[in-house]
């Protein structure tokens, strides 16, 4: 990814990082521009990424999160009884997308498998080596460019 704190994450873990544009990605791998990407299960499928890579690992690296955002002069001016219900809504969609994402991670092996990918299994011991060489750099990095406060919701957050 093109972001600093994917090629912070990437480095961490001793690889070399070469960001690629997301749709230059099928032509990198296919060239040898690149020898991996990191993505998750829905844009591996959607960008048929498995014609192009033919190992995956699934590592659980990454805690996703979306944000729903809005205008804030928008919100404000909405009445009462529409902001609650725009708060209705985002919550029902986090629930539908969080069940998504979840049905989706426990069938990954299936679904990538199916397509041709060679699920290559990680072991809870290497998955904490690989929290250990990576969240710390990955912590420094973020509490630097927008300081602690979010850093230490969303730990708080992961933690619960």
């Amino acid at each position: 990814m093109t972001t600093p704190v994917w090629v912070k994450l990437v480095e961490s873990l001793g690889a070399s990082s070469t960001p690629v544009a997301w749709p230059e990605v099928p032509g990198a791998l296919s060239q040898g521009v690149v020898d991996g990407q990191d993505n998750g299960v829905t844009n591996i499928v959607n960008a048929s990424l498995c014609r192009h890579q033919k190992y995956l690992s699934l590592d659980g690296h990454v805690f996703s999160w979306h944000a729903h955002l809005m205008n804030n002069d928008v919100y404000e001016g909405l009445t009462r009884a529409k902001r609650t219900a725009v708060n209705q809504c985002v919550e029902i969609a986090k629930t539908i997308h969080r069940e998504m994402t979840a049905a989706q991670d426990a069938k990954a092996t299936k679904i990538l498998s199916d397509l041709g990918m060679t699920v290559v299994p990680v072991s809870p011991e290497h998955k904490q080596m690989f929290r250990e060489a990576a969240q710390p750099a990955v912590r420094e990095f973020v509490v630097g460019e927008i300081g602690e406060d979010w850093p230490n919701q969303l730990d708080a957050y992961r933690n619960q």
